[in-house]
């Protein structure tokens, strides 16, 4: 093996040349060689661009091998990804790569992904410049290489709670929770459902309200198809039902009327009180002069009721409840 040498043959003496590129070198071609019509011993093979000849020399030759940096096809040199997001590679002009070049490598992840790692054979990863785990990268070519760019899957914290009066679902899960916790990715669209509990109605949705398809409406979804990706922290908002109570006498007396035992009114004949589902009243009837008490009429059926207190004979001065539906 040799880089240059001289020497003196006959015409009887076969030469034999053999080209051996350098690691990242290719054999291109010789120069030099003589015409084989110009050869006295047909036992030749003269091609220029064979890394093998040999020959029986009829004259003085000046014989050279000529070597060319090693190139690559884009089949030599594959960087794909596996999904998630997309790679991209600089290249020569006519669109290979070269032995000893260095070449920018990016991955780019897609809308809910992030960039993971390069992912290559062991012995080859030193070739990726800025390390396996940047995004950002020189590739150097020392031979066929196969690099795949893997992405991972971003989630995002979705809160739902709610303070009182309900209960969310989520999904169409059937059990129902005053607070949710659930991570969701750029392929989910999560259902929500405001249950309201007995004497409460739905009200609105607020926080990120903004990522619902519907701000009104008990049941809604998350659609973060036109918006950025990021955690959400969303209300569920219940109001108390309200009902009318009419209170009126027959005969003489008066009401006197409490609200959560605060006193609302005393000495009325009649009454149109307008309270929620966590209003208490304690009515008592007060006769005149003259006059006694005889009995209610119109009293809600305690089976009607969500209160377990409360205090419905007909028969006694005072009643006591929670209101669940209008009464007269």
């Amino acid at each position: 093996s040799v880089l240059f040498k001289s020497l003196n043959v006959d015409s009887e003496t076969q030469i034999i040349f053999e080209a051996f590129p350098n690691e990242g070198w290719s054999f291109s071609n010789w120069s030099g060689l003589p015409d084989i019509n110009d050869l006295f011993n047909p036992v030749a093979e003269v091609n220029q661009y064979s890394n093998l000849s040999y020959f029986y020399p009829t004259k003085d030759l000046n014989i050279s091998a000529n070597f060319r940096i090693s190139e690559y096809t884009s089949e030599q040199i594959k960087v794909y990804s596996g999904g998630g997001g997309n790679v991209g590679i600089s290249k020569e002009v006519d669109g290979n790569f070269l032995h000893f070049e260095s070449y920018d490598l990016n991955a780019t992840p897609l809308r809910g992904y992030e960039f993971s790692e390069w992912k290559t054979d062991s012995s080859q990863s030193h070739l990726l410049l800025n390390g396996i785990y940047a995004p950002s990268n020189r590739l150097k070519v020392d031979g066929p290489i196969e690099i795949n760019a893997t992405f991972e899957t971003i989630y995002y914290d979705l809160f739902v709670s709610t303070n009182e009066g309900g209960v969310i679902i989520l999904n169409g899960h059937p059990d129902g929770k005053t607070s949710i916790e659930y991570n969701y990715n750029v392929d989910d669209f999560p259902t929500l459902e405001a249950n309201a509990s007995a004497g409460w109605d739905f009200s609105h949705w607020s926080g990120d309200t903004q990522y619902l398809t519907n701000t009104n409406a008990k049941g809604t979804s998350i659609d973060h198809s036109s918006l950025p990706l990021k955690d959400l922290n969303i209300s569920a908002n219940f109001v108390r039902e309200e009902y009318f109570v009419y209170l009126d006498t027959e005969g003489s007396g008066t009401f006197e009327i409490h609200r959560n035992s605060n006193l609302h009114n005393s000495g009325t004949l009649q009454e149109t009180l307008l309270v929620d589902s966590g209003t208490r009243l304690v009515i008592s009837a007060k006769p005149s002069n003259g006059w006694k008490f005889s009995r209610w009429f119109g009293l809600p059926h305690p089976s009607t009721l969500l209160d377990s207190n409360a205090l419905l004979d007909q028969t006694l001065n005072y009643i006591d409840f929670i209101p669940s539906d209008d009464a007269n």
